[in-house]
C-alpha cells in the first residue's frame, strides 16, 4: 500500500504492492489494450482504454510513466490504482552516482567522488575549483558549471613532446605540414673529420599551403628548431637538434626580418648559438610554400653518418606549427660515413 513519507518529497510504495499491481495488469487476456499514463511533470494522471473516448484524470506526482496492459478487465481500472502507480513513480528517489540526472541533482557523472566538478552529492562544484581533465599533458584545469575545462598544455622544448606522465621526452610532432610531392624535400648532411667543414642544407619545396601567420613572429617571440629523428626501430629517437632564438642582432643587424607580406629571413654569419646560418620561410598556396634551412661548423653538431632510415626531419616553431619530410631508402642518393644526400616527402606507405 502507499503512504506519505512525511518529508514533503512524495510517497513511498512498497515493492510488493508495486509487483502485485503489475501482476494484476499483465494477467489480463490479450485482446484489448488499455493504457495508464501518469504525467508527473504536469502533475496529472490519465486512465483510458484504447479506442475509448472516456478519460479520467487525477492530480499526482512529478514524473511520466506509461503502463500498457491487455484485456477488457483493465477497462475498469480505478483511479485508485492510477494514484498508486503515480505515487510509486514519485517515490523512486534520486540515486547519486547512477549516471542519470534526477530530481534534486544538478549533475551525475556515474560516481560519488568529488574533485571532478560533480560532487559526491551530485551537485556542481564551485566554478574555478581545480579538477583533472584526464589529459596528463595539461595543467591548471578548473571547473565551470559542473564541467572540467581544458587545462593549459604542458610546454616542452622544441624537438620534445609531452611523455604522457607530465614530463617531456624527445619525440616528433604529429601534425606537421608535408610537401605535396613524395620527393618534394631534399637534404644534404656532411660530417667531416674537420668539424669546420660540417654542413647541413634542408630544402622543403612545393609544400602544403602555409600562411604568413602560420610562421608566428620569429622577429620577436617564436623560437625555431630543426630536428632529425631516427624511426628505424619504430620508436622515434632524436639524432639532431639545432635551435634558432627569435630577435637578436647578428653582425650589428637584426638576425630575423620580415620581407614583404609573405616571407621571413634569418641570417647569422657567426653560426651562434647552434650553427644555423640561414632560414627562409616563404608562405604560399599548396605547392608554392617553401622553406630552406642551412647550417655549418662545429656548433652544428651534425648527426653520425650513415643516417639510419627511415628518418624524419622537422622544422618546429614555438607557436606549435611545424613542417616535415620523411626520408627512406627509396630516395637516397648517398649515405655513407661522411655524407647523406636524398629526397623525401610523405612516408612511403602514404604515397598513392
Amino acid at each position: 500500500m502507499a503512504s506519505h513519507n512525511g518529508n514533503g518529497d512524495g510517497w513511498h510504495t512498497s515493492h510488493a504492492t508495486t509487483e502485485r499491481l503489475k501482476a494484476s495488469i499483465f494477467r489480463i487476456p490479450r485482446w484489448t489494450k488499455f493504457v495508464v499514463t501518469i504525467d508527473m511533470q504536469r502533475a496529472e494522471a490519465s486512465c483510458f482504454r484504447h479506442g475509448s473516448r472516456t478519460r479520467e484524470r487525477m492530480r499526482s506526482g512529478t514524473r511520466r510513466r506509461l503502463v500498457t496492459g491487455i484485456g477488457p478487465a483493465l477497462a475498469g481500472l480505478s483511479l485508485a490504482v492510477a494514484a498508486t502507480l503515480s505515487a510509486t513513480a514519485h517515490a523512486e528517489a534520486a540515486v547519486c552516482g547512477d549516471g542519470e540526472v534526477e530530481v534534486g541533482e544538478q549533475c551525475d557523472d556515474g560516481n560519488t567522488v568529488s574533485g571532478d566538478c560533480c560532487s559526491a552529492l551530485c551537485l556542481f562544484e564551485s566554478n574555478g575549483s581545480p579538477c583533472d581533465d584526464g589529459d596528463p599533458c595539461t595543467t591548471g584545469a578548473t571547473c565551470s558549471a559542473g564541467v572540467c575545462g581544458s587545462g593549459t598544455a604542458h610546454t616542452c622544448p622544441l624537438c620534445e613532446a609531452c611523455d604522457g606522465a607530465g614530463g617531456c621526452a624527445s619525440a616528433p610532432r604529429t601534425t606537421c605540414r608535408l610537401p605535396v610531392l613524395s620527393d618534394g624535400a631534399s637534404i644534404v648532411i656532411r660530417n667531416r673529420t674537420n668539424d669546420e667543414r660540417d654542413h647541413i642544407v634542408w630544402k622543403w619545396r612545393r609544400g602544403t599551403a602555409t600562411a604568413m601567420d602560420d610562421f608566428g613572429d620569429p622577429v620577436a617571440t617564436d623560437t625555431y628548431g630543426l630536428c632529425i629523428f631516427d624511426e628505424l626501430s619504430g620508436t622515434p629517437s632524436l639524432l639532431f637538434a639545432s635551435t634558432v632564438p627569435p630577435g637578436r642582432t647578428c653582425n650589428s643587424r637584426p638576425c630575423w626580418k620580415a620581407v614583404g607580406t609573405s616571407c621571413f629571413k634569418y641570417r647569422n654569419g657567426t653560426t651562434e648559438p647552434d650553427g644555423i646560418t640561414k632560414i627562409l620561410l616563404n608562405a604560399g598556396e599548396d605547392g608554392r610554400a617553401r622553406i630552406v634551412v642551412k647550417g655549418k661548423g662545429p656548433l652544428l653538431g651534425v648527426p653520425t653518418l650513415p643516417l639510419p632510415l627511415p628518418a624524419r626531419v622537422q622544422l618546429q616553431a614555438e607557436n606549435g606549427q611545424c613542417w616535415e619530410a620523411i626520408y627512406s631508402t627509396a630516395g637516397v642518393k648517398k649515405n655513407d660515413a661522411e655524407q647523406f644526400k636524398g629526397k623525401g616527402g610523405v612516408a612511403p606507405s602514404a604515397r598513392p
